[in-house]
């Protein structure tokens, strides 16, 4: 279910300053202007979420005109904080991805010891790793993420922007490119938008 793009520009103007912050959310992909940006909610307990982190790792691979900014929402208790704050960590150390990765795959258990261990197996300065983990940034990072999510009355996972499009449910690779081919529409005259945005749907 997608929410209007009046509505999502809107409160999305409110939050720029977060958003465009990569030393806070994790950016993947694109980082020029006029990328379609790609806000991920997500939770390392959520089992579509970890079905769909295939289709989005792809599409940030393959489209040099997507931007993805991952924002962790754990809503299923402490160890889905946990792995929130060992992926934070990891990507102060440039290595978000490959412990994004590990922990929607389930290969490692959210526990203190195995993240850190993770970290470790990666090559990550593990001091740095554990101080990131537990330093204030992360609960800047948190609070951005809920507050974001608390403005579009978003209470589950996976949920997702694309660009100023709202969509409650996990994507498909099918699914992703129709939303992204239909928020590009919306950067031509008006009188092809709604043609364009047609096509798009037909993706």
């Amino acid at each position: 279910m997608a929410t209007a793009r009046g509505r999502v520009a809107a409160v999305l103007a409110s939050h720029d300053r977060f958003l465009a912050d990569p030393g806070l959310a994790p950016h993947e992909g694109a980082r020029a202007g006029g990328a379609v940006r790609l806000v991920e909610f997500y939770d390392y307990q959520c089992a579509p979420c970890r079905l769909a982190d295939p289709a989005i790792r792809a599409a940030v691979r393959r489209d040099r005109g997507l931007q993805a900014v991952m924002l962790p929402l754990p809503l299923f208790g402490a160890p889905s904080v946990l792995g929130a704050r060992a992926a934070f960590a990891a990507s102060r150390q440039g290595r978000f991805d490959e412990v994004h990765h590990a922990l929607m795959t389930g290969a490692t258990p959210l526990e203190r010891a195995a993240l850190i261990g993770l970290a470790r197996d990666l090559g990550l300065d593990a001091a740095r790793f554990q101080a990131d983990m537990d330093g204030p940034d992360f609960d800047r990072l948190l609070a951005g993420s809920r507050a974001l999510a608390a403005d579009f009355g978003i209470d589950g996972v996976p949920a997702y922007l694309v660009g100023d499009l709202l969509v409650r449910d996990a994507l498909t690779p099918a699914d992703l490119s129709r939303w992204v081919a239909a928020e590009r529409c919306f950067a031509r005259p008006p009188a092809a938008q709604s043609a364009c945005v047609r096509r798009a749907g037909e993706l």
